[in-house]
């Protein structure tokens, strides 16, 4: 509620192809109930001709959930991990305090790498400490996170509006806002194209990414590669004309893929 009559300020955040925040849209609320919610999605909808966001992060606000739920039906809507990590403790510790092996545990169910091996974990665990059905636990998140991106646009706003904030000068504001993101957007548009990827080594695959990514994306797939070439090893299982079959792992652990 960044503004002097109080009235809640809900940005639409995106990133773009450098791995920035970039705002898609806002609007001043009069409260956040289910229809105000509704209204403001459809009014984006429009905005964006109609075209459906894939994905929506948001905290876990049931009104926010029903309204994404009538105006983007095939939306992927997903909790932000923070906002079900964050009272991690305080639910889990009864467990912890039992049983001495419980932490390890639940470690390893989240980060089963597979839906098989999570679907196993979790009845092992279950049944095993005696969670009960509508255990905190049970709401599993998957790594997604919208409070870092939001924190940054609050500490980003704060240059721009606080709680003093008029009505019309918080538009001029945003619209300040705004055009500062497009431009930070310009700056790294204008270094990708003016500027010759660091090649780490000199396989042919790197070397085609630093032609087709952004600086920032490709210092992303650099570490990845990196992590790659020198931690995994792989066998060929089998080999046609159009396809070939590899089973790949890290060297020090037996799990291969």
């Amino acid at each position: 509620m960044t503004n002097k009559f109080k009235m809640p300020f809900a940005p639409f955040i995106g990133v773009n192809h450098h791995a920035q925040f970039i705002l898609f849209g806002g609007a001043l609320l009069e409260n956040e109930k289910e229809e105000t919610l509704e209204w403001l999605f459809e009014h984006f909808l429009k905005c964006m001709i109609d075209k459906h966001p894939k994905a929506i992060i948001t905290d876990q606000d049931k009104s926010i959930g029903n309204a994404i739920r009538n105006v983007f039906p095939n939306t992927r809507h997903r909790f932000c991990s923070r906002h079900i990590k964050k009272p991690e403790l305080e639910h889990l510790q009864p467990y912890v305090a039992r049983y001495k092996d419980f932490q390890e545990s639940y470690k390893e169910w989240v980060k089963s790498d597979t839906v098989e091996e999570f679907e196993s974990r979790w009845e092992v665990i279950h049944g095993k400490y005696n969670l009960e059905s509508n255990c905190w636990a049970r709401y599993f998140f998957a790594g997604m996170t919208r409070s870092g991106r939001s924190e940054s646009i609050h500490s980003f706003f704060d240059g721009y509006v606080n709680s003093r904030t008029m009505l019309n000068e918080f538009v001029i504001q945003y619209d300040k806002a705004v055009e500062s993101r497009r431009s930070a957007e310009e700056d790294e548009d204008f270094k990708t194209r003016n500027s010759r990827a660091v090649l780490s080594s000199v396989h042919p695959i790197e070397a085609k990414v630093g032609e087709c990514y952004t600086r920032k994306v490709f210092e992303i797939f650099k570490k990845e590669w990196k992590e790659a070439t020198s931690n995994l090893s792989h066998d060929t299982l089998s080999k046609t004309t159009e396809e070939i079959k590899y089973r790949v792992g890290q060297l020090d652990i037996d799990k291969r893929y």
